[in-house]
């Protein structure tokens, strides 16, 4: 199954995806960002964010207990989906990056 083959965050450890994820291009490319976590006292939410920046940090000010989201009309070649999972006591985990490419429309 799908699930079966997600990377799962957890609290001081990550994973890193070696190329970008290929979005079909078209007037309105889309893309839909699964992701789990585990930790001994329990997720209480993740903080996410999506911009072009490859470096950026989700504001932990805005907790969501959503676990994907699908993003319609991205905008430009490469964007970026941040996401970190807060522990049970309150910590922050490290930030994964999920690389996301929209390939040029041919002839555009």
């Amino acid at each position: 199954s799908l699930h079966d083959a997600l990377p799962i965050l957890r609290a001081g450890a990550g994973w890193a995806f070696a190329a970008p994820r290929a979005i079909r291009a078209g007037t309105s490319p889309t893309a839909r960002v699964v992701w789990s976590a585990t930790d001994e006292t329990g997720v209480t939410g993740y903080a996410t964010l999506l911009d072009q920046n490859p470096h950026s940090l989700p504001p932990t000010d805005a907790v969501t207990q959503e676990t994907e989201v699908r993003i319609d009309a991205l905008p430009g070649a490469l964007s970026w989906y941040h996401v970190r999972a807060q522990d049970g006591a309150g910590n922050w985990g490290p930030v994964e990056h999920f690389p996301l490419y929209v390939p040029p429309v041919p002839g555009g």
